[in-house]
């Protein structure tokens, strides 16, 4: 590769020149959003039918080429064929044995073109016991075992707030992809991903495994307190404040309570043993809380700041999207199909060696059938009408 090559592929991305095909739903299309930001072309396969309302999905989708294919049809399925055949990567969440008894198989997909990487999504894999039930992010987090732990002591489990397993099973499946990629330079072959959304699940459980399987300990819930008892939320007049409790740091942060006269017990002996601190943490939240709640947030950050302490606001959705440490970072509007325009973050990862293209427009549904089936697959505008006919496409 010539230096003149190599800065124009730079400049577009490192995964400029991968073609994408993305039949996946909800679950697992933020892929390809990642993969598209990173410069592939992401052609998105949709059923004929009504443009989506949903902000995942505009949010998911944005900068993808779309195009629509009725796949419960033959000559749908021929299609889809052909595209394969100059594809790269094929990202599905379809159930299990769906693509197989439409004749659609990794065999058939590798014999016109042998170095189709397939990532199928599913959420327990494509074997086991349960490959064939139906889930979701609420089942999932369940047999993940994410949700035993979540919620507050006493009470039932809690899902976690917002769709968790399919975020982390897209980011799984990107890291897949990738790597795929990667390996098929040396070997010239594709791959079949299997890729289980529960198992992903279960791989982010943080300290819940490593602290059953090495000490015997099942952890449980409550709430905001940290498993390790040194993090938890504290009132403010004005919002809410994480507070990490650090053992160097507790004569100092007693002294500063204590200098308002609200340090209640907490400056006698017993409150310097850290082990007492963890078995009473309950009355050190009650008495912080008290402390606190007459305060606002931006004081108890600032003071908190200049001690060291590792105390963080919680601040509220808009005001993320609107900091300047995000705008600064590359935050910015995406465009919806009716024409609004979206705050969004951009990617979190940066290089000085390419640039991150962040998708700014989502396109209609269908919108790319004529540039893709007439340019790519060589098909009549007449043909394309036909199709349009009989809700082919």
């Amino acid at each position: 590769m010539n230096q003149t090559e190599e800065q124009r592929l730079k400049a577009a991305g490192p995964l400029q020149g991968t073609t994408i095909l993305d039949l996946a739903n909800e679950t697992a299309s933020f892929t390809t959003r990642l993969l598209c930001d990173l410069g592939a072309l992401v052609i998105r396969v949709e059923p004929p039918g009504t443009e989506p309302e949903d902000m995942t999905f505009l949010y998911h989708n944005a900068g993808k080429k779309r195009i629509t294919l009725n796949l419960e049809r033959e000559e749908g399925r021929q299609l889809l064929l052909q595209l394969a055949q100059q594809a790269d990567v094929m990202l599905e969440t379809f159930a299990p044995g769906y693509l197989t008894a439409r004749g659609i198989t990794y065999e058939r997909l590798c014999r016109e073109n042998h170095g189709l990487i397939l990532v199928s999504v599913t959420g327990f894999g494509l074997n086991g016991r349960r490959c064939d039930e139906k889930s979701n992010d609420l089942t999932l987090s369940a047999w993940g075992g994410a949700m035993f732990v979540s919620g507050e002591a006493g009470r039932p489990p809690l899902r976690m707030l917002g769709s968790q397993t399919e975020y982390t099973a897209s980011l799984y499946a990107a890291i897949s992809v990738i790597l795929a990629l990667m390996e098929r330079r040396n070997t010239g072959h594709g791959r079949h991903i299997d890729l289980s959304t529960q198992e992903t699940v279960v791989s982010a459980l943080d300290h819940v495994l490593p602290r059953y399987l090495y000490q015997d300990v099942v952890a449980k819930r409550q709430g905001s307190l940290a498993w390790h008892k040194g993090s938890f939320l504290l009132p403010c007049v004005d919002g809410e404040l994480l507070v990490n409790l650090s053992a160097a740091q507790w004569d100092t942060l007693v002294e500063w309570v204590d200098g308002e006269g609200l340090a209640a017990d907490l400056a006698e002996p017993q409150w310097k043993d850290e082990t007492f601190r963890q078995a009473h943490v309950e009355h050190i939240i009650q008495v912080l809380s008290h402390w606190t709640g007459s305060h606002t947030v931006k004081e108890m950050f600032e003071i908190a700041q200049l001690m060291h302490f590792a105390w963080t606001p919680v601040v509220r959705p808009e005001d993320v999207l609107s900091s300047p440490q995000m705008l600064e970072r590359g935050g910015r509007d995406f465009e919806t199909t009716t024409g609004r325009r979206i705050p969004t973050p951009g990617m979190p990862y940066r290089s000085k060696a390419f640039p991150i293209r962040v998708s700014e427009r989502l396109a209609q549904s269908g919108e790319q059938n004529e540039e893709l089936y007439c340019g790519v697959l060589h098909l009549t505008p007449e043909e394309l009408e036909r199709m349009r006919k009989e809700r082919l496409i």
